[in-house]
């Protein structure tokens, strides 16, 4: 989520960007994520048991993200429980702030990963893996061996 720092900034929409709003972060690639009927029901289980005040974002993430995140967020604990064990010290303030700039610097990089999609001849017989909006990814052009 972006913050809006412009010093003449005098709305940006949203005066306090965190309050709130949670974000869930959840491995596309495991077992029963990868079936699109499933992760519907489990989002709408999510935001049926959140607060109603609560605005979510639910963001199923590949293995390398999940990795990344998991590095910053336990940088960042790790930071957490120095300077709450001793405040008044600067190099353990200075590891806080730096901890915590990286991962809510990274937390807006994440995106969904959607499964692959193809598109078929309407004349086809069967459709086993339909496009399907806001739920799949047509996939990428992946160039010619001699390019």
């Amino acid at each position: 989520m972006q913050v809006c720092l412009d010093k003449d900034c005098e709305f940006c929409g949203e005066e306090d960007p965190y309050t709130y709003r949670a974000s869930v972060f959840l491995p596309y690639w495991t077992g029963q994520f990868n079936n699109l009927n499933f992760r519907t029901y489990f989002e709408n289980l999510i935001r049926n048991e959140s607060p109603a005040h609560t605005m979510l974002k639910v963001c199923w993430i590949s293995n390398e993200q999940m990795r990344q995140l998991e590095i910053r967020y336990k940088r960042w604990v790790f930071a957490l429980a120095n300077f709450t064990h001793d405040p008044h010290n600067p190099t353990k303030a200075s590891e806080l702030r730096v901890s915590n700039d990286q991962l809510v610097k990274y937390l807006p990089t994440l995106h969904s990963v959607y499964p692959e999609a193809t598109l078929h001849d309407c004349d086809e017989s069967e459709n086993t893996n339909p496009v399907k909006l806001g739920k799949t990814i047509l996939g990428t052009i992946k160039p010619k061996s001699n390019e």
